[in-house]
């Protein structure tokens, strides 16, 4: 599949690549609605120039990476609903950034270990930062707004820690250091 130009395609329901996408400078934006299902995305070897996460099922219902990391070469952005990298990686690739109104979940041991080399990280009003994985170091560097701690084990502030909504501790135990 290859998008020409500026093209806006919408997902409602998985996505999986197994041969060639050329994004180009176009926009794939997962918007199911049905509560409690999981948008599965296994973008193979291929790349994504904008991607946007606008599902608003509710429940569990979330868009989850699977089988193969994930890069983006311009904006990830989160309006709407939850989005798992699976233990896997989202990479940012030359001029790009990472805006999130929703919620991204981090399994991995750090921000970095779930999302990789975004220049810039929006956490916009609303937006929800879940440590889901086990002994994880939470990122000093970032302007929570929520932060939830769900997984197990410890996890440690990585240095002065501010979130101007509500800090919660689901899970695990959260060490202010």
């Amino acid at each position: 599949l290859a998008l020409s130009g500026t093209t806006n395609l919408n997902v409602t329901g998985s996505w999986s690549n197994s041969g060639t996408f050329t994004s180009n400078q176009s926009t794939v934006t997962f918007n199911g609605s049905a509560n409690n299902v999981t948008q599965s995305v296994n973008p193979g070897a291929s790349s994504f120039y904008n991607l946007t996460i606008a599902n608003t099922g509710t429940g569990t219902a979330k868009v989850q990476l699977s089988t193969n990391a994930l890069t983006i070469t311009n904006n990830m952005t989160v309006t709407a609903g939850t989005f798992d990298p699976n233990a896997l990686t989202v990479t940012g690739t030359g001029t790009n950034a990472l805006s999130v109104t929703g919620t991204i979940l981090v399994d991995a041991s750090t921000f970095a270990g779930s999302y990789a080399s975004f220049e810039t990280v929006t956490l916009n009003a609303g937006s929800t930062v879940n440590y889901s994985g086990t002994t994880q170091t939470i990122d000093s560097t970032l302007s929570y707004v929520n932060l939830t701690t769900s997984g197990s084990g410890t996890k440690p502030l990585g240095g002065a820690t501010g979130a101007t909504g509500t800090v919660t501790v689901s899970a695990g135990t959260l060490n202010p250091g």
